[in-house]
C-alpha cells in the first residue's frame, strides 16, 4: 500500500485565489471509520483514491470518482475497469484497523464508459464480505447517507487522503467548508490541503463528530476530475443519475 503513488496528480497551489473571505486549510487528523483509502492497479500501476462507506441495504457499498475504478482513453474512446481494488477503511500511516476489504464488482454510469463525462464522476465499489467474520464492512464501520439534489450552498465536513509524502504524512485530512453550485451539473468548495489522492472524498454535510457521520451531498471529482488546484475542489452534481446507478449498484450487490 505504501508503494501505491495518488491516481490524481493535483498539487499543491502556488497562488491563492482572488476571492473576498480566507480560505481554510485541511488539518491531518487520524481519520474515520466510513472513510479510508481505495487501492488499484492499471496499466500504470499502482494508485490509490478515496472512498467512503455509504447506506446499502447489504452494508457493502463504497463510493469514489468513476475515474477512481474506470480508466478511460480519450483518443481511442475506449475504457476499462480497474482490478486489485481495495479498500482500508480509517487507513493511517500504513495501518489498517478496520482490515482490507476486497472489491467485488465496481459500477459506473455508462455516459462516463462512453465519453468520461465529467457531470458523471461517480462510481460504486460493492466489496466482499470479511471472510474469517463473514461481516460486511458497514457492519464495522457505520455508513454515510447518499443525499442526492441536497439545495445548496451548505457547510460540508470534507474528509480525504492526499499525497504520501506531503504534510499529511500518510494520513487523513479534514476540513470544514462551503459546497456551492458552480456549474449546471458541477459542485464546488474552496479549501487548501487537497492533492492527489483525494478524488473521491465525500462531502459530508450535518455531519455528527460524535458518531463520526453525515450526509453525503458531493463527492470529489468532476471538473477537472476534482480540479486544477488543490485548492478549489468540485464534484459532479449528485441528482438522479447517482440515485439510479446506487439501485443498480443494490440490485447487483
Amino acid at each position: 500500500m505504501k508503494a501505491a503513488t495518488p491516481l490524481d496528480r493535483r498539487k499543491p497551489s502556488q497562488a491563492p485565489f482572488q476571492t473576498s473571505t480566507a480560505i481554510p486549510r485541511a488539518a491531518t487528523f487520524t481519520g474515520i471509520p466510513t472513510v479510508g483509502r481505495l487501492f488499484s492497479h492499471s496499466k500504470t500501476g499502482d494508485h490509490y483514491c478515496t472512498a467512503s462507506v455509504v447506506y446499502s441495504t447489504k452494508h457493502n457499498l463504497a463510493l469514489t470518482a468513476a475515474h477512481c475504478i474506470y480508466s478511460y482513453n480519450s483518443s481511442t474512446k475506449t475504457g476499462y475497469y480497474r482490478d486489485k481494488v481495495a479498500f482500508v477503511p480509517q487507513y493511517d500511516a500504513g495501518n489498517a484497523p478496520y482490515g482490507v476489504w476486497a472489491a467485488k464488482s465496481l459500477l459506473v454510469h455508462s455516459g462516463w464508459k462512453a465519453r468520461a463525462d465529467p457531470d458523471l464522476d461517480f462510481g460504486f465499489v460493492t466489496l466482499a464480505k470479511d471472510p474469517t467474520s463473514g461481516k460486511n464492512v458497514a457492519d464495522l464501520t457505520g455508513s454515510n447517507r447518499l443525499t442526492p439534489n441536497t439545495a445548496l450552498p451548505e457547510t460540508v465536513h470534507v474528509v480525504g487522503y492526499p499525497a504520501s509524502g506531503t504534510s499529511s504524512n500518510d494520513r487523513a485530512v479534514q476540513c470544514d467548508t462551503t459546497a456551492i453550485h458552480r456549474f449546471k451539473y458541477q459542485l464546488a468548495f474552496d479549501c487548501d490541503g487537497f492533492t492527489g489522492g483525494t478524488s473521491g472524498s465525500p462531502w459530508l454535510w450535518k455531519y455528527d463528530p460524535v458518531k463520526r457521520q453525515g450526509k453525503v451531498i458531493g463527492v470529489l471529482g468532476g471538473y477537472h476530475l476534482g480540479g486544477d488546484s488543490s485548492r478549489r475542489s468540485y464534484s459532479s452534481l449528485l441528482d438522479k443519475d447517482i440515485a439510479g446507478l446506487r439501485d443498480q449498484a443494490e440490485r447487483a450487490g
